[in-house]
């Protein structure tokens, strides 16, 4: 259950895609998340669903009902994240924040009801959703459009849009939320999956297919607007008898909210052994059919070319009065098999799981059984870069570069930015990300120091409602980068009224006090992270520890000490066990590297350089530390060992290093050389490139001063 897959008919609600899951069970005879594998949407799916259980009840779908409602009350849902994986992480360590927290108006009742629902155990959720109903108290026959549901529009319609490219790529979003209807684009079409008429289960993705191939075809032309519906989604009915004018009026009504004036549907039958399928182009505002297509027939074993034909007709149909290019245009290459394409699909949701290395696994099968397949060998270079397989990411995406000018300009643009992120080009990234806009360019912005570029797009996520705690960090983290840290602790601080449990948004508050000097505050902060829940990927120690490189960053060295020895403390009280781990130990000689206490670093970054030899950043303490005992020969031999290490998808680690070494050895000019290598080769701009305390030497040197300064 989630918006894009509840739509309103004459007033009711109607669930409209039961996913991939079971439309592999029907196929293959077991149900996927019998087999460990939890296929659903994060932001929606249940704590019990995102961990694969292998015996989920109707409870499930209270839970995702509950975060459908609390996205209709507040303009976000329960957890939000950069990727899946980090949504994934809060559902199952954190309790989302109560809707009348962020919206003071939702009644006791609802706001009681909603959090029931969301609850962790499905024991503690309601057992029937006629209970849950029974708990939103009395209903209501009509509400007026408020600016809630507006701002949650521009976030679904608007934003989504302007991130690929004027073509819209979501439909059916939860119609109660759309109460005002957009003016209806003459060139704007919705392609919706063919249905499945042919009594047979296993040929249920065909339909899918056959849409989304019809979109690829309709995206060469440009002055089509195509607005397809979600991959994943079974292709309707099988065999059974459908009311045609009750499923155009249910596709008509979508059509109205998201502005198309025409929509694709169709059907398919078998015939022995022989696909046929008929297509039908329908103006729903009109209740009209403009256009019935001849059927179209061809083997079962050859659907793919079936496809190809059917979609080829849809497009010179819409296009041919819109585009005088378009004979020049459809075509291309073909559908990709059948088997391919279930195993792309299946991959796609569980790597929207954050589970990259199955979904690694499935693009792999997809790629194999198709290579003419572009989608999985291109979700194959993100799935290897979100591993750290960097140098498999890029194979891959060099595999792809031979079939550039068989893609489509939104399948190049979603190259490029893939190949510039495995590559470390920032740069690359950052020009590809601006054809997507969103989150993607706030991040590639940040990283190649383009601060008030992102700051322009938080703005736009802000107007749309966008509130997750990833937002206020990359907008002080922005306003840190700008110097702007009056701006920076108003944001962290609104960040805190909706978070106040949260690590990471404490985190920048804190910094941005240490920046405005208010140290008292600092220390205050610093012991409220100590009652704070535990949360994934973050300790009390953790949060210290930056704060602690903050303050030095800033001139404050004694309350620097101050607060890392806290952190260190933290540590010496922990089991014996844990400390053996080798990152426990990594961050202890951290701390103390930190402190200036080398006596205590330096044993422990050797023995752990020793039991991890090829490790960068174990190599680098040991050059640092060579020149800050000034034995430049030995920091020298080590800096050099590090050049040995180039390796273009070490993304400039080794480089920065040794930019650190020779920044201690008073070789400003090289350490400044070598900087601009390593951010060259792929390393980023993060609140680190000022708190490294290796680079202390460089805070006055011109050169590094115009380095850090934001670009744009």
């Amino acid at each position: 259950i989630k918006p894009e897959n509840i739509l309103i008919h004459q007033g009711t609600a109607i669930v409209a895609d039961f996913g991939i899951a079971l439309a592999v069970r029907a196929a293959g005879g077991t149900r996927l998340t019998q087999t460990g594998l939890s296929l659903g949407t994060p932001s929606y799916m249940s704590p019990e669903q995102a961990t694969g259980d292998q015996q989920l009840d109707p409870r499930s779908d209270i839970y995702s009902l509950g975060a459908v409602l609390y996205e209709m009350l507040v303009c976000e849902p329960p957890h939000t994240g950069p990727t899946s994986q980090a949504i994934i992480a809060k559902l199952m360590t954190e309790r989302p924040t109560r809707p009348r927290t962020l919206r003071d108006t939702i009644p006791r009742a609802v706001d009681d009801a909603v959090m029931k629902a969301l609850a962790q155990l499905p024991a503690d959720r309601f057992a029937t959703v006629a209970e849950f109903a029974d708990s939103l108290g009395p209903a209501v026959d009509s509400q007026p459009e408020d600016a809630v549901s507006r701002r949650l529009l521009m976030r679904k319609g608007t934003l989504i849009g302007a991130a690929t490219v004027a073509i819209v790529t979501t439909i059916a979003i939860v119609a109660s939320l759309w109460n005002a209807s957009p003016t209806l684009v003459r060139n704007r079409v919705l392609v919706t999956p063919f249905e499945n008429r042919t009594g047979d289960t296993a040929l249920a993705l065909l339909g899918n297919m056959t849409a989304d191939w019809i979109v690829q075809g309709l995206r060469r032309v440009e002055v089509v607007d195509v607005v397809p519906t979600s991959s994943g989604v079974t292709g309707g009915s099988v065999g059974e008898d459908v009311d045609d004018r009750t499923a155009a009026a249910a596709f008509g009504a979508t059509a109205e909210r998201v502005g198309a004036a025409v929509v694709v549907a169709g059907t398919y039958y078998r015939r022995g052994d022989s696909l046929e399928f008929q297509a039908q182009v329908i103006e729903p505002a009109r209740d009209r059919l403009l256009s019935a297509l001849p059927p179209v027939s061809g083997p079962v074993d050859a659907a793919g070319d079936v496809i190809a034909e059917v979609s080829e007709h849809v497009v010179r149909l819409l296009a041919a009065n819109l585009d005088p290019r378009v004979y020049n245009i459809v075509g291309g290459n073909q559908p990709p098999s059948l088997e391919a394409y279930r195993e792309f699909v299946t991959g796609r949701e569980v790597f929207n799981l954050g589970r990259m290395g199955e979904a690694r696994d499935f693009f792999y099968r997809a790629a194999a059984l198709d290579t003419t397949f572009f989608d999985p060998r291109y979700f194959l270079i993100l799935s290897h870069y979100n591993l750290g397989e960097w140098a498999a990411a890029d194979s891959n995406a060099r595999l792809l570069e031979g079939t550039r000018t068989q893609m489509t300009t939104g399948q190049r643009t979603a190259y490029d930015w893939a190949a510039a992120l495995a590559r470390g080009n920032r740069m690359d990234e950052l020009r590809a990300a601006r054809a997507f806009g969103g989150w993607d360019l706030v991040q590639a912005a940040l990283r190649a120091n383009y601060p008030r570029e992102a700051l322009e797009v938080l703005e736009d996520l802000r107007e749309a409602g966008y509130r997750s705690h990833e937002f206020w960090d990359a907008i002080t983290i922005a306003y840190h980068m700008m110097g702007e840290h009056d701006r920076e602790l108003r944001e962290a601080r609104k960040g805190r009224e909706q978070y106040p449990e949260h690590f990471s948004v404490l985190h920048n508050e804190l910094v941005a006090l240490v920046a405005l000097g208010r140290i008292d505050e600092v220390k205050r902060g610093v012991e409220q992270s100590r009652l704070l829940p535990p949360q994934q990927g973050w300790l009390p120690p953790g949060l210290m520890g930056n704060v602690a490189s903050e303050l030095r960053a800033h001139g404050h060295r004694e309350a620097s000490v101050e607060v890392a020895q806290r952190a260190i403390d933290w540590y010496l009280l922990r089991p014996a066990d844990e400390m053996a781990a080798e990152d426990r130990r990594a961050y202890l000689m951290e701390l103390y590297y930190l402190t200036e206490r080398f006596d205590d670093a330096t044993p422990m970054v050797e023995q752990l350089a020793g039991e991890l030899p090829a490790n960068i950043d174990y190599r680098g303490y040991l050059g640092t530390l060579a020149a800050r005992r000034g034995d430049h020969e030995e920091a020298r031999r080590i800096s050099d060992g590090l050049g040995d290490l180039a390796d273009p998808y070490n993304h400039g680690r080794h480089t920065y290093w040794q930019a650190c070494i020779a920044a201690q050895m008073g070789e400003s000019e090289r350490a400044m050389l070598l900087l601009r290598d390593a951010f060259s080769q792929g390393r980023r701009f993060d609140l680190w490139l000022h708190r490294d305390m290796d680079l202390e030497p460089l805070h006055d040197y011109l050169p590094f001063q115009e380095f850090l300064r934001p670009k744009g």
